[in-house]
C-alpha cells in the first residue's frame, strides 16, 4: 500500500489509521491535507494508475476524515447519522477483507501448489447408505430447489468519481474571501456546499487559518453566528 511521510508518523496509509484507532496516535495532530496532497504527487509519478490501490487510499481517507471530523466537532450536527454508521458498517467490511487479503498474500507467498486441510484420524469406518426411495432425480431437484434460494449476485454500478475542493485549496479561497469582507460568518461560507463533506473541509480550513494566526473567531454564545475576522 501507499506510503505516508509526516512529522510523526511514516509508513503505510492502513497502518496509520491503525495506530489512531487503537489511540496510539492523536488524530488531531495528523494533517489530512498532507496525506491526500504526497498520494495526489504519488498518483502523477505513476505511470499505470491502480484502480484498486487508488480504492484502498479513498477508503481509508474517508475513515481518517470522519474520525478527525468527530474529533474537531463533537457537537457539530451535519445531517443523518444513518450515512455515518453506513460508512463505518463499510469500512469495517472493508477492513475484513482487507486483513483477509493479506493472509492469502501471504499464502501465496510460500508458492504452494495445493493446499488441503490435515488429516483427521477416524477410526470408524464412514458408510453412506442412502434410502431407496433416494434417486438422482430427486438429488437434482432438491439441488436446483437450493440454487434457487441462493441470492443472485448483485453487480454495483458504475459511478464516476467527482473532483472534491482540497484542504488547501479551500483556505485560500477562505483567505480571499476574508481579505476582501474583512469580516464573515461561517454559516455564509458554507452556503454554497454541496455535501458535508465540503462543509467539513471549510470547517477545518478555517481552523487551519486560526492556528496560523491569519483570522481570530469570535461566538457570542452557543448555537450562535460564528464571525471570522481578519488579524
Amino acid at each position: 500500500m501507499y506510503q505516508v511521510k509526516l512529522e510523526k508518523f511514516e509508513g503505510p496509509l492502513d497502518l496509520l489509521l491503525q495506530l489512531i484507532e487503537q489511540a496510539d496516535l492523536d488524530i488531531t495532530e495528523v494533517s489530512i491535507a498532507k496525506v491526500v496532497e504526497q498520494f495526489m504527487i504519488y498518483l502523477e509519478q505513476v505511470e499505470e494508475k491502480n484502480p484498486e490501490e487508488l480504492a484502498d487510499f479513498l477508503v481509508v481517507a474517508a475513515k481518517l476524515l470522519l474520525i478527525k471530523s468527530r474529533a474537531l466537532l463533537p457537537n457539530l450536527s451535519l445531517g443523518d447519522e444513518d450515512d455515518g454508521l453506513n460508512l463505518e458498517s463499510q469500512l469495517k467490511i472493508y477492513k475484513k477483507y482487507y486483513d483477509a487479503s493479506k493472509i492469502i498474500e501471504k499464502i501465496l507467498a510460500e508458492k504452494k501448489v495445493l493446499f488441503t486441510r490435515e488429516k483427521i484420524p477416524v477410526d470408524v469406518e464412514v458408510i453412506f447408505n442412502p434410502p431407496e426411495s433416494l434417486t438422482g432425480e430427486k438429488l437434482q431437484k432438491i439441488f436446483l430447489e437450493i440454487l434457487k434460494e441462493i441470492e443472485p449476485i448483485i453487480r454495483l454500478p458504475k459511478k464516476s468519481m467527482l473532483r472534491a475542493i482540497s484542504i488547501k485549496e479551500k483556505i485560500e479561497n477562505i483567505r480571499n474571501r476574508i481579505f476582501s469582507a474583512l469580516s464573515l460568518n461561517f454559516k455564509d461560507l458554507v452556503a454554497e456546499s454541496k455535501n458535508r463533506t465540503d462543509v467539513i473541509i471549510t470547517f477545518l480550513g478555517v481552523l487551519e487559518l486560526v492556528k496560523q494566526r491569519v483570522v481570530i473567531v469570535k461566538q457570542d454564545s452557543m448555537f450562535e453566528e460564528i464571525i471570522i475576522e481578519k488579524l
